[in-house]
């Protein structure tokens, strides 16, 4: 069953965002194709909460430009960095079927060791786990390799 909503990505480039501007706590909620991410201020002296809202016209812009400046050149992926591992959330849920809700840093262990996320399952149930970035890390990579023997077959088209 597929689900009406895309997340890997749009998580892949706000997890880019989150990462430029060195946040590592958070929160973030997901409305719709909207996100509201509420974080820990990453300067010191560490005082505060601050919020950062996306639309997804804005999601859809900063991906643009992100594509713009890769530029087709490759890069090495690292599979452990916080794009990834949204990105590999995001898959998580996807293939759940699910609509994600939150997913925040897990405060149960240190950060970026895990996640805690909450979705809506189709029955409409509200599901939660806590997965830790390496195994969104190995589904990263394997995300990875199922795109690049995708990209690698000939078009088998008559």
């Amino acid at each position: 069953m597929a689900t009406r909503y895309s997340y890997s990505g749009t998580l892949r480039t706000i997890g880019q965002e989150l990462e430029k501007r060195g946040i590592d706590i958070f929160e973030l909620r997901c409305q719709r194709a909207d996100y509201t991410i509420q974080y820990g201020d990453p300067k010191p002296p560490h005082t505060g909460l601050l919020d950062i809202y996306f639309s997804g016209e804005e999601i859809r812009s900063l991906d643009l430009d992100a594509a713009r400046q890769r530029g087709g050149r490759f890069k090495l992926v690292s599979f452990g960095r916080l794009p990834e591992i949204l990105r590999a959330l995001g898959r998580h849920v996807e293939n759940k079927a699910g609509k994600i809700l939150k997913i925040s840093t897990a405060t149960s262990m240190p950060t970026l060791d895990s996640f805690r996320l909450e979705y809506q399952s189709p029955d409409g149930r509200i599901q939660a786990e806590e997965l830790t970035s390496s195994a969104m890390a190995d589904l990263a990579l394997r995300m990875y390799r199922i795109r690049l023997h995708v990209q690698s077959q000939p078009d088998r088209r008559i």
